[in-house]
């Protein structure tokens, strides 16, 4: 342990920041330009220049090689400082304008650079997965319903829209409705409430297809969308829903889960998907009356009494 710890202190020393490289440079650059400064007083001083007729000419060459050797240093710094930072800073820039352009949140930096650098594109990417992680939340809370976790209206009027432009396969919708939500929320509290409709739609998930596409379009409202079934594939998906419903029931739960549904099926192209839920609705609403109905006959004769 002790030799891997002063390894890594060896090899960190090595480091040079890009602070402690730019100092050096100027540090060195200062230094340089003293030493020529007291090598031209020494000159100017001493006997070398004292003829009459040469110290003139001398200084002035001298003065000039003093220039040229000046201007000489700071062009290796400026292409040192160049090739340190600036080179750096725009091939930042371009990559980040690239990423704002694409909108592509998942893109991250990849330079090689000091550790300065290094800091900064770590620092950059991990704002880049914060935002990446906080707009793949928005989306999804967009498109799902925040309680149940199914989708939401505006998802299933997308999908409606895009399965009635691409497929000529018949379309079956579903429409489910919760009987006594507000009766439950009144009396029991808006958490027992929030309980059936979870109950529901994790019956609804587990009843139909993986590919049916299931939404809460509203408080105690739920659509299904079935790609490719027919008025029979419809029918069965709506009877496996109530012996799902009946089993359901026959467990005691401390609220029983009674629901209204109806379906509609639609055939050939371009479906009017619209006029199609409008459809599942009307017959959805006749079976809550059905059902109502057959309560009220079975409490007149004294078999049941709700």
């Amino acid at each position: 342990i002790t030799a891997v710890g002063s390894s890594q202190r060896s090899s960190g020393a090595k480091k040079m920041t890009l602070q402690k490289k730019i100092l050096t440079i100027v540090a060195v650059t200062i230094a340089l330009i003293a030493l020529l400064l007291c090598f031209v007083f020494d000159l100017a001083l001493g006997n070398e220049f004292l003829t009459a007729g040469t110290v003139h000419l001398n200084l002035q060459q001298f003065v000039l090689l003093v220039f040229i050797f000046g201007l000489s240093i700071m062009l290796v710094v400026y292409l040192l400082i160049d090739r340190l930072v600036t080179s750096h800073l725009v091939q930042l820039s371009k990559i980040i304008k690239n990423i704002s352009t694409t909108g592509n949140l998942s893109a991250r930096v990849v330079m090689n650079g000091s550790d300065e650098f290094s800091k900064l594109i770590e620092a950059i990417n991990e704002m880049l997965a914060a935002m990446e992680q906080s707009q793949n939340r928005l989306k999804y809370l967009s498109l799902h319903d925040s309680l149940t976790g199914l989708y939401n209206r505006a998802y299933l009027e997308q999908e409606m829209n895009c399965l009635a432009r691409n497929s000529n396969a018949p379309i079956g919708i579903i429409y489910c409705d919760v009987d006594g939500l507000k009766s439950i929320n009144d009396t029991m509290g808006h958490a027992m409430g929030d309980n059936v409709l979870l109950a529901f739609a994790i019956i609804l998930k587990e009843t139909l297809r993986s590919s049916d596409i299931v939404a809460r379009i509203g408080g105690d409202e739920f659509v299904a969308l079935l790609p490719r079934s027919d008025e029979r594939a419809t029918a069965n998906a709506c009877a496996r829903l109530r012996e799902t419903l009946d089993r359901y029931n026959a467990g005691d739960p401390e609220v029983p889960l009674r629901t209204s549904i109806g379906y509609a099926v639609g055939h050939g192209e371009q479906v009017n998907m619209s006029e199609l839920l409008q459809q599942a609705d009307r017959n959805m609403y006749r079976d809550k009356l059905q059902r109502r109905r057959k309560l009220k006959i079975i409490s007149c004769t004294g078999t049941i009494n709700e």
